[in-house]
């Protein structure tokens, strides 16, 4: 894949990876659209990357499909989807919520899953595109305090694979 021409869309966009990851991409010439649930962060870090802002939460399925007409529209399609967006939540076993947990899970694993279908879907029908899960090591040696994160992360590279 040629980076000038890429159309390319980044999930959890505005901080962290996903949004170094989207400068590199502008940088190397890529038209860009990152996400990302915080309205406010979201726009100051499209401002910073020179990517387009799109508001969405991967966890919830309606946010998902609007994101990616959104991109297609906006972009006029894409080629490669990087699947970043996730956060931890940490804390003791014995201490953690059920609500806690799922919110991990919703965003890391679910969200990943339908962002990753959406996209496939819109890939299958032009015949090409690239889907890139980013995760962390944690799903292999969980750590102290981890549960949900660590869970969410052998989770995603289980379930992402496509």
């Amino acid at each position: 894949m040629k980076l000038e021409s890429a159309k390319v869309l980044v999930t959890g966009g505005s901080s962290g990876i996903g949004l170094a990851t989207a400068k590199r991409l502008v940088a190397a010439g890529a038209k860009v659209a990152i996400c990302g649930r915080n309205a406010e962060r979201l726009g100051k870090a499209a401002a910073a990357a020179g990517a387009l802002a799109i508001g969405a939460d991967v966890s919830r399925e309606a946010d998902v499909a609007k994101l990616v007409q959104t991109v297609i529209s906006e972009l006029g399609g894409y080629d490669t989807l990087i699947n970043n967006a996730g956060f931890g939540r940490f804390a003791p076993l014995v201490d953690m919520t059920v609500a806690d947990f799922r919110s991990v899970w919703e965003t890391n694993v679910l969200g990943a899953m339908l962002v990753a279908r959406d996209s496939a879907r819109h890939f299958v029908r032009q015949q090409r595109g690239s889907i890139v899960n980013v995760a962390s090591t944690s799903g292999q040696r969980g750590g102290a305090n981890g549960t949900a994160y660590d869970m969410a992360q052998l989770a995603c590279a289980a379930t992402c694979s496509t």
